[in-house]
């Protein structure tokens, strides 16, 4: 489903005008954004949970290192 589909299906079952369910789902996204951008946890239970985690850096291989004998 993409945001298109979202705001008709919100515009349907809410009976509001997609434009408005659309400005809802603008409205949301630019929120959570700010949110997370000041490093704050978000939950909507039964729904989702957003938050930063810092994490310890990976070490990575180098990619000629995974070519195999055939290569």
């Amino acid at each position: 489903m993409n945001k298109t589909d979202l705001a008709s299906t919100i515009a349907q079952k809410t009976g509001v005008s997609v434009k408005d369910a659309n400005a809802v789902i603008g409205g949301l996204n630019d929120v959570i954004l700010e949110a997370v951008g000041r490093g704050e946890k978000i939950q909507l239970p039964g729904l989702l949970t957003i938050e930063v985690v810092d994490r310890a850096a990976r070490t990575g291989a180098e990619g000629r290192a995974l070519l195999t004998a055939a290569d």
